[in-house]
């Protein structure tokens, strides 16, 4: 009973602290959590955007309720999801039976990319849980149940793919398993149970059982924009995923958790680090090389490094210290690693980002400038949540991703029309870069911007962003129109230092 009480403790912990992060920071930096976030919205009035792999249907289904309250609600329910991952990683240790096992929850968080996704639209950290009660359900020799649970998870990741053939071979294999070859064949069957819930869910919202697949990202090397890199860049970046403290402590947690009881946390592990290391070497289906998709093992990094800890403190240097020394010792230890991951956070650029968005919808909104444009575009979908506008409004004008129709939608769009644009993401996703808008017609009205300092990347992580952020507010102006009405060089300037 008292562990239970520590691991309600812990949960709590991480709770109360995902929630005191969130009003400290209310809107993400990462990219695609807007775009999962506007999805789900989209989703309430148009099921069938949530039948597409992007969409991640099961995730689509658990987070669609709470978006449909608002940003804040769905970051919510992820802390929620996030607080239950730490609580069955630590019951994982407990079934592993490992030293220090209520350790192994908040190591999940000082894993500085788990911690910046923990609260946010993201399915890596639910692609993590997933995976920890199929693991825990497996050790448990449930399989039916775990072969049950590793069905639905290619709807939450497509990693749940290769998990499915990961699980099929455990099963089909005497020496892992003690089935005979019909309840192998059975078990194995179980596997599709997800994939047909999605095909039948393709038929009844769009008519179309086959929808997921024609709408994938085929071939696989189709998505060539998103680019490749070399097969170890995974493995280079990972003393930057563990950041300074769990780096070492991993290292050591290698070869100790090495044992029997650990093979399938480590066949878990070792399955994803390979697959995106390919993926990325050969820039198939839309890899794009982030070192965030790894969290997904989050809770099984979080085991290895538990070894490496207790390793640590089996060492003759601490076991001839003092008791209130030892403690002295572990609680420094904590509260550093707990807080390497917001240093992580609050030193990543991109999470600076939002409130240059935040300033420029200030703008529009005070200058009442929506309204009367006749179209409007953004670099930034956070825009349109701020701005409250639905997903399908008749203003908005989507961003093609080729350059050459990206200039052509910015030239063809009526005087009058408004645009948001920043000089990150209208660069690198819209390859139209700030400086090029006046060339196609356009006045900047507002321009806001801050310099950020440079840290060691391995450190604090910043992710490349460009140390000077700039967002503006354009509007396109007649043909015939003088610009010397609100002069292109001097546009309003709210500088934030």
């Amino acid at each position: 009973m008292a562990e239970n009480h520590k691991c309600l403790f812990i949960s709590l912990a991480v709770l109360i602290t995902l929630v005191v992060w969130l009003d400290y920071w209310p809107y993400s930096g990462e990219g695609d959590a807007i775009l999962h976030y506007r999805n789900l919205r989209e989703g309430v009035d148009h099921p069938e955007v949530m039948l597409t792999a992007w969409a991640r249907p099961l995730y689509a289904a658990v987070m669609v309720l709470p978006a449909s309250y608002g940003m804040y609600a769905a970051r919510i329910a992820a802390a929620i999801l996030t607080t239950v991952l730490v609580w069955q990683t630590m019951r994982m240790a407990d079934d592993l039976g490992l030293r220090n096992s209520k350790l192994a929850g908040p190591m999940v968080l000082w894993q500085p990319y788990a911690f910046a996704l923990a609260a946010d639209t993201m399915t890596e950290m639910p692609m993590a849980l997933g995976i920890v009660l199929a693991i825990r359900l497996w050790l448990a020799r449930r399989l039916v149940l775990s072969s049950l649970m590793v069905s639905f998870l290619p709807l939450v990741r497509p990693e749940g793919f290769f998990l499915m053939l990961m699980w099929a071979t455990m099963l089909w294999l005497p020496s892992v398993t003690s089935l005979n070859r019909w309840q192998r064949l059975r078990r194995c069957a179980l596997l599709g149970t997800g994939m047909l819930c999605w095909m039948a869910a393709c038929a009844l919202i769009v008519g179309d059982p086959l929808y997921v697949i024609r709408t994938w990202s085929w071939p696989a090397g189709s998505y060539v924009a998103y680019g490749n890199g070399a097969l170890f860049d995974y493995a280079a970046g990972w003393p930057e995923y563990c950041g300074p403290i769990l780096f070492p402590i991993f290292i050591l947690g290698i070869f100790p958790s090495m044992k029997s009881k650990m093979w399938l946390p480590w066949a878990v592990w070792s399955m994803v680090f390979l697959l995106h290391s390919i993926l990325w070497w050969r820039g198939w289906f839309a890899s794009v090389g982030l070192l965030r998709i790894l969290a997904c093992t989050s809770p099984l990094t979080a085991l290895i490094c538990l070894e490496g800890w207790n390793l640590i403190g089996r060492t003759r240097f601490l076991a001839a210290r003092a008791s209130k020394v030892r403690t002295c010792a572990t609680i420094l230890a904590v509260l550093t690693a707990t807080s390497i991951p917001m240093l992580y956070y609050v030193n990543d650029a991109q999470n600076h980002h939002p409130k240059l968005i935040v300033r420029a919808v200030n703008y529009v909104k005070t200058q009442c400038l929506l309204d009367p444009a006749p179209a409007f575009f953004v670099s930034d979908e956070l825009v349109l949540e701020l701005l409250e506008l639905p997903p399908r409004a008749e203003q908005l004008k989507r961003n093609p991703w080729n350059r050459e129709a990206q200039q052509e939608m910015l030239k063809s769009l009526p005087p009058g029309s408004l645009g948001i644009w920043d000089n990150h993401r209208g660069k690198l996703w819209f390859n139209i870069d700030i400086e090029e808008l006046p060339d196609h017609g356009y006045e900047v009205l507002f321009e806001t911007e801050h310099s950020l300092r440079q840290y060691d990347p391995i450190t604090f992580g910043l992710r490349n962003w460009p140390v000077h952020q700039r967002c503006v507010v354009v509007r396109k102006l007649r043909q015939d129109e003088n610009r010397n009405g609100v002069d292109p060089e001097s546009p309003q300037r709210d500088n934030m230092k």
